[in-house]
């Protein structure tokens, strides 16, 4: 039988308006400056109250992105993903970050819930904390790392911003995907207003 519950299939869940970065192209910046809005995130309990459970059961996807936030700066981000596998075990299970915030625990036990984490990466060393502005490096591959050792390859995807600027960083970031094993790497335009975003 049909339910309303059983017609949901995906879900694609905010659950932070909390970012670690700063970067000048980000839509959270105007003319180089920080615009007003709460920076906030849904507490694991909030998402129990919102979401029901027949709808987690019937889920195909969960995906956690961030349009103005980075997912990973929930600090119960854990938590929402352990009670959602709970429920459903199989659904696919997606992540953005740009991998600079949280610490390597929580991306080991998301790497052993089998939770594919895309990192949002446009550069090795100080050239990724140029463009993505406070991301440190150090933090970012230590998070990497760590998820690395615990995921498959299935579960790791990096993404990759191409502009002019970050074209001499494509081969140290194939090599950085190799070495970590990443399935897939994302070599995309920067959106632009009206133009679709390639992707190769």
């Amino acid at each position: 039988m049909i339910t309303k519950t059983s017609l949901i299939r995906d879900i694609d869940f905010e659950i932070s308006s909390l970012c670690n970065a700063g970067c000048s192209v980000c839509m959270r910046r105007r003319e180089g400056h920080y615009t007003e809005f709460t920076q906030t995130y849904w507490s694991v309990d909030e998402v129990k109250r919102v979401l029901d459970e027949d709808i987690i059961k019937n889920l195909l996807g969960f995906n956690v992105c961030g349009n103005f936030g980075d997912a990973m700066a929930n600090p119960d981000v854990v938590d929402i993903i352990e009670w959602v596998r709970s429920i459903n075990p199989k659904c696919s299970i997606n992540i953005r970050t740009n991998g600079g915030v949280g610490d390597p625990d929580q991306y080991i036990r998301l790497a052993q819930l089998k939770v594919m984490i895309s990192f949002g990466i446009d550069g090795t060393g100080d050239a990724n904390e140029l463009y993505r502005v406070n991301v440190k490096w150090d933090k970012l591959n230590e998070n990497v790392e760590a998820f690395s050792k615990h995921a498959q390859p299935w579960q790791k995807e990096l993404q990759f911003l191409l502009w002019n600027e970050t074209i001499d960083q494509i081969i140290p970031i194939l090599d950085y995907a190799e070495k970590h094993d990443f399935g897939k790497v994302y070599l995309r335009k920067p959106y632009t207003i009206g133009e679709y975003t390639e992707v190769f």
